[in-house]
């Protein structure tokens, strides 16, 4: 996917995720006549494959479905193309009323919503082939119900960096194998200092939802755990302390700016336009920003508390999976997964748009027409091999609602509406109820 990092401007670029609602408790029944019910009207020749995206990636998935039926003739494909807000309320409906798509994009904050209701097809049980995929990609789709979904583009948080921000202040890129999450704050401030206030070193994205993982990983907990949230009040507190200091010593635009931000478009944010220094995004994002900002960006890895990247924890995160109904054709609804994440021919048509291929021979077979900045985003993924930790489980039900509210008590303690330690303390109380069991 082509959103932020984090959810709002306040914790990055990105639109809000809608609460998933009004799913189906049980999967709906197989076809008495045994043909598969294909999530409410497919067969084994008749499947319906849903995604989100742009106008790029629609024309991409329908000539990789154009591909998939010529090879296989007795196959019709109804595409399902949609905006990512509308996509979620939408295939809560079609879920409610037993019509799940056959084949469907989906992303890592609502897979636990459907897996665990037993609506996605374990995809490793009815056979998928994931032997080439590089090593913790395919957990990222794991959960009680088994591998709910694969890993359909790598992507991993960067840091992102213009350098002609930094040429300005007279400030040198930082070395992100040594540099801690104060020598980021220090940064920071010394390019808004080095501008006279023109410019400022950093959007508060660099202390948004990533930044909260990364930081629970480093002190060795997680963001979540099978019982729910993983990290706890002290926590908090030092990463809210560490962005506010970062905020009242002028390392960021003023509350108010960061307001205004929020309502504008990627390519009109100011980070776009010139005026800051870092943010925080996904490295698939890179594309966009280069031609927003008119600069060859650097992509840095996240600080480390111990100014060791090799400490930093890193993970690769699915920009997006596949699943399949657990009422369609396994056969049918497997074999269509297969061809897109694991065919060539399919590689070569829908390249690296929804980031990196997580399968290495897939990723190798296109490297050819990588453009520069997909290169870039390449190189990034190669260079974390180093320093990829342990995957993080896929979040569980709720965690949605964990990243918005993430957002307003930033927001909150930003203002001076709470302190850090209340806005803390507040936070984890309402993220235990949305996830704790």
């Amino acid at each position: 996917m082509t959103s932020s990092i984090s959810r709002r401007t306040l914790i990055g670029a990105g639109a809000a995720l809608p609460v998933v609602a009004g799913l189906a408790a049980c999967k709906a029944e197989s076809d008495p006549s045994g043909s598969a019910s294909g999530g409410g009207g497919g067969n084994a020749a008749n499947l319906r494959l849903s995604w989100w995206g742009n106008p790029t990636r629609d024309e991409n998935t329908r000539e990789a479905i154009d591909l998939y039926t010529e090879r296989n003739p007795g196959v019709a494909i109804e595409g399902e193309a949609g905006d990512f807000d509308s996509y979620w309320d939408r295939l809560a409906t079609q879920t409610a009323g037993s019509a799940t798509p056959d084949v469907l994009q989906m992303d890592l904050r609502y897979i636990r919503e459907y897996g665990d209701r037993g609506v996605l097809l374990d995809l490793e049980a009815a056979g998928l082939d994931t032997s080439s995929f590089a090593p913790g990609t395919v957990d990222a789709g794991r959960g009680p119900a088994g591998l709910m979904g694969i890993n359909g583009g790598v992507n991993a948080a960067a840091i992102m960096a213009n350098p002609a921000v930094f040429d300005a202040a007279g400030v040198d890129l930082p070395d992100d194998q040594i540099w801690t999450w104060d020598d980021l704050a220090e940064t920071a401030k010394a390019i808004t200092e080095g501008t006279g206030g023109e410019k400022r070193g950093a959007a508060t994205s660099v202390g948004g939802i990533a930044a909260l993982e990364f930081w629970v990983r480093q002190k060795g907990k997680s963001m979540y755990t099978e019982d729910g949230l993983g990290f706890d009040v002290e926590d908090m507190t030092d990463l809210f302390e560490w962005l506010k200091a970062l905020v009242v010593n002028e390392g960021t635009p003023s509350p108010s700016a960061i307001t205004e931000d929020d309502t504008k478009p990627l390519a009109q944010k100011s980070f776009a336009l010139g005026k800051i220094g870092m943010a925080a995004y996904w490295s698939n994002q890179v594309n966009a920003l280069d031609s927003a900002t008119g600069e060859d960006l650097v992509l840095l890895r996240y600080p480390s508390m111990a100014a060791d990247v090799a400490e930093t924890k890193y993970w690769y995160k699915a920009s997006m999976l596949w699943s399949a109904s657990a009422d369609a054709d396994p056969e049918a609804a497997v074999s269509l997964i297969d061809f897109i994440v694991n065919d060539p021919d399919c590689a070569a048509i829908l390249k690296a748009e929804r980031g990196m291929p997580a399968n290495l021979d897939m990723r190798e077979a296109i490297r050819p027409d990588f453009s520069t900045a997909d290169q870039k985003s390449s190189d990034f993924l190669d260079l974390l091999e180093s320093s990829i930790s342990d995957t993080p489980i896929a979040p569980p039900p709720g965690s949605s609602a964990v990243d918005d509210a993430l957002s307003r008590f930033t927001s909150d303690f930003i203002f001076d509406n709470l302190s850090p330690t209340e806005a803390a303390q507040q936070f984890v109380a309402e993220s235990k109820g949305h996830v704790n069991r």
